[in-house]
């Protein structure tokens, strides 16, 4: 990556994007999400291409977010990187551009190599995911159960997003 590419794209971490740092224990297993995430969202699609391209190729969605009454929302696109080998490549060829992120850059960089990738066995996962739902179900009321169940019927919840192909 040319030293301009890597200003450009971390001007534009800067401004419209987010390092995303997570570290939380999960309900249905007790195991932990750990995770780092580099976001741009933007209502420039031009804009956004170049981003997808400096950052692996990353696939763009679309967000359409429901305005509220006397309001216009544009269409927003995001590029999103969360494979941790590859967000090391690009904080560590941008952290010396970066101003307002700089120090959670560094926080990324510095957690990454601590990411465990020690599971537990698929049976005990199954095993605790089955109990939680037990749970879940046993808790809800009649009324949601059956809205539940003809969500389930029809086929789920229509995703919020699609992708658009990286030309």
């Amino acid at each position: 990556m040319k030293a301009t590419d890597k200003a450009w794209l971390a001007a534009a971490i800067d401004g419209e994007g987010t390092i995303y740092i997570s570290n939380r224990k999960r309900k249905d297993t007790g195991g932990m999400n750990r995770g780092v995430r580099i976001s741009v969202v933007n209502t420039s699609l031009e804009f956004l291409q170049k981003v997808s391209q400096l950052m692996f190729n990353t696939p763009i969605t679309v967000e359409r977010h429901k305005p509220r009454p006397g309001q216009t929302l544009k269409t927003c696109y995001r590029s999103r990187l969360s494979q941790s080998d590859l967000i090391k490549k690009v904080l560590i060829a941008i952290r010396p551009y970066l101003i307002i992120k700089g120090h959670l850059a560094d926080k990324a960089l510095e957690i990454i190599p601590t990411f465990s990738w020690d599971h537990p066995s698929k049976d005990i996962v199954k095993q605790k995911r089955s109990e939680f739902r037990r749970q879940w179900w046993a808790n809800m009321s009649g009324r949601k159960r059956a809205n539940h169940l003809e969500l389930m019927r029809k086929g789920r919840v229509i995703k919020a997003e699609r992708r658009i192909s990286n030309g």
